[in-house]
């Protein structure tokens, strides 16, 4: 479980722009993610460990903002999750072939996420921080962490 919690809060870090310890030069694979760039340690990190695989055609998109679908595919990719075995969330604006369809499906199903109204998810809509808080909160709680009030670290119960 700490291994898992600790790849968890990687996440987070790294969709808050913090930078990772490289582990496999893969930032080299994409055209767009220049050697020695800020960010080219995490995205070799996240890469690696299977979180983030590109935007297709040899490239990351490190400028492209994160949207709410690519926020729950990566949850879904930290977290080992058979997405697949998801029931159909219903959400009017996910068409069930899109690449997010079934990490969306996973994540609703188990309360990590919920739509933003009348029927939709914004797959598309860019994730706010206070959205990605949410998410990772709802991810946790499902962990057993339990958070102390007024303590920013987080022990397993």
């Amino acid at each position: 479980m700490k291994r898992k919690f600790a790849t968890i809060l990687m996440a987070g870090a790294m969709v808050a722009n913090i930078a990772a310890t490289s582990v496999v030069a893969q930032a080299a694979n994409f055209s767009d993610v220049p050697d020695g760039s800020w960010y080219s340690e995490a995205v070799d990190y996240a890469v690696s460990h299977g979180m983030f695989s590109g935007t297709g055609a040899g490239t990351f998109s490190p400028m492209t903002p994160m949207t709410r679908g690519m926020i729950v595919v990566v949850l879904g990719n930290v977290s080992k999750a058979d997405v697949s075995a998801a029931k159909n969330a219903n959400f009017s604006d996910v068409q069930p072939s899109a690449w997010y369809a079934d990490a969306i499906d996973w994540a609703y199903e188990n309360g990590y996420v919920s739509g933003t109204g009348a029927n939709t998810f914004s797959p598309d809509a860019a994730v706010t921080r206070a959205q990605i808080a949410v998410i990772l909160s709802n991810y946790l709680r499902s962990l057993d962490v339990d958070f102390k009030e007024n303590d920013l670290s987080l022990r397993p119960t």
